[in-house]
Formats: C-alpha cells, sequence, structure tokens
C-alpha cells in the first residue's frame, strides 16, 4: 500500500525478486498489477452479460429461483476469458469495440503470462509497454471504457464520479453502448 511518495506497510522480499527477475523499475510492478486487476474486472463483466442474457432467455429474473440464478451464474463463469469473450459476443449486446477492447487486453495479458521464448519481458498493450506512461494510460483509459460501456447491464460502472453514459461535453453517449 503507498500514500504519496512513500511505502506504507510490508514489503514482501518477493516484490525485489519479481523486479529483478522481470527486470522492473520501482513502480512499475504496481502498473503490471493494475493491468492484471483490469483483465480481470472485464472478464467479470462478460461473464455478467452473459449472465444477463441467459436469465433474460429463461423469462427474467422474477421467473427463476435463486437456485437456477446460481447455476446460471457457475455455468457462465466456468471456462476462460476467451471463453467468456465468445459468449458475451454471441449474445448480440456487445460492441464490436469493447470486443476488441477486451480481445486486447487478454492477448496483452496472455502474452506475457504464458510462457515462450519469444513473449515479452514485460506487458505489451497494442504495441506500448504497460509499465511505461504512455502504455499504461492507453491500456488502462480503454479497460476504463470497457467498463463504463454499459455492456454488462443497463447500468454501467461509474468511476470516480464519471458519468459513462455521457461525454465531457454532457451530451455525447457513451460509444460503446448498443
Amino acid at each position: 500500500m503507498s500514500s504519496g511518495s512513500f511505502r506504507v506497510g510490508l514489503v514482501h522480499p518477493i516484490e525485489s525478486y519479481l523486479r529483478t527477475t522481470y527486470r522492473m523499475e520501482p513502480g512499475e510492478l504496481d502498473k503490471v498489477a493494475y493491468f492484471i486487476l483490469a483483465h480481470g474486472l472485464v472478464d467479470l463483466s462478460l461473464i455478467s452479460l452473459v449472465v444477463a442474457d441467459r436469465i433474460g432467455q429463461r423469462g427474467g429474473i422474477g421467473r427463476l429461483t435463486l437456485d437456477e440464478i446460481g447455476d446460471i451464474s457457475d455455468q457462465s463463469s466456468n471456462g476462460t476469458f476467451s471463453r467468456h469473450l465468445d459468449q458475451a459476443e454471441q449474445t448480440g449486446r456487445l460492441s464490436s469495440e469493447a470486443a476488441g477492447i477486451a480481445r486486447a487486453l487478454n492477448r496483452a495479458r496472455d502474452d506475457f503470462l504464458h510462457w515462450r521464448r519469444s513473449r515479452p519481458d514485460l506487458p505489451v498493450y497494442k504495441g506500448l509497454d504497460v509499465t511505461r506512461e504512455e502504455g499504461f494510460k492507453a491500456c488502462m483509459d480503454d479497460a476504463l471504457r470497457f467498463l463504463q460501456s454499459g455492456t454488462a447491464s443497463e447500468q454501467p460502472f461509474v468511476i470516480d464520479g464519471a458519468d459513462p453514459g455521457q461525454g465531457a461535453d454532457g451530451g455525447k453517449p457513451c460509444p460503446f453502448a448498443k
């Protein structure tokens, strides 16, 4: 946990080992952690979209028992991010731009975490190093746009008071909503 420009709390020895192994400067490990956590939130959003679609196909939430809703959730969350993305696209409720962001995030995560000789040393999103300001901003901006797109429900995530349904001018709708 950090506060301002100094670190507060436990610094575990593996942090230094990870930074050394991946040749990361201080702060870059934090960016990688945010990248992986953002990927997880996008995955959760994809699962939520699939769950909402399947519940709707069965007549809506009022026609299902809690056990049936739980079963739908369990079935929808089973599998990989790629499976969740494929299923979300099949609902017809995921815009092609949102699907492209999800695909690019997953490719960057997979290329970084699944070892092979040619894999990048650090996460690369759309050709940009996620541990550098430009790459981190591009990746997080896309993840935030995805999360605020309303793809998983009629009420998208609202982060830091931002209104995802409107642009900075207060009137332009979100580009991902279908």
